[in-house]
């Protein structure tokens, strides 16, 4: 069917009305209900999501610069519905799913950047997801052993996280069983 709209590319919204004229229906999700903006935006995820799997699955040396430019325009627009207006610092009006969404849409990005060879792109996205997830990393080193069976200490690679959401629930739970949840966290540290 000539009429019928090449499925390689979205269309803009810049690119509405030439796309009106060749009989493709374009739906703003500006002007839609919210509940159907949010279903249009979930389409963009997944196919970005299709979009870099695709790559993968590619055995070239180099990125495929069109599904390059596809996993961006989808991403950006994803960026821009989920993770515009969210402050996981001051987080009062209880944003959890939302910041949830974020991290997860902004760690994905990160992957694409990655597996794309964007070299150096990526970190700034896994910066952000961390943000939004409330997790923070330290990387450092200790000396320990690795196993039960290990004779001598050697320095070890260690890598501390710590969440907001896991320590509001270690906070909330109270009691002895918090307390004993420390005491192991404790001792395993001295272990690693």
């Amino acid at each position: 069917d000539p009429r019928r709209a090449p499925w390689s590319h979205s269309i803009n919204a810049t690119e509405s009305a030439n796309a009106n004229e060749k009989g493709i229906v374009v739906v703003d999700a500006l002007s839609a209900p919210c509940a159907i903006a949010r279903q249009l935006q979930v389409a963009k995820l997944m196919c970005a999501r299709t979009a870099v799997a695709h790559q993968r699955l590619l055995q070239g040396d180099e990125a495929s610069t069109t599904l390059w430019d596809e996993v961006e325009a989808s991403y950006m627009s994803c960026i821009s519905f989920y993770c515009t207006g969210l402050d996981p610092v001051d987080n009062k009006n209880g944003q959890n799913d939302a910041l949830s969404v974020a991290a997860r849409v902004m760690l994905e990005w990160g992957l694409a950047q990655h597996h794309f060879g964007r070299e150096g792109m990526g970190k700034k996205s896994f910066q952000e997801a961390m943000r939004f997830a409330g997790l923070s990393v330290e990387v450092t080193g200790a000396e320990g052993k690795r196993t039960k069976y290990q004779q001598k200490a050697t320095a070890q690679y260690l890598v501390k996280t710590k969440s907001k959401n896991a320590s509001a629930y270690t906070e909330r739970r109270g009691g002895s069983d918090a307390r004993e949840a420390e005491a192991n966290a404790r001792k395993d540290n001295k272990q690693v």
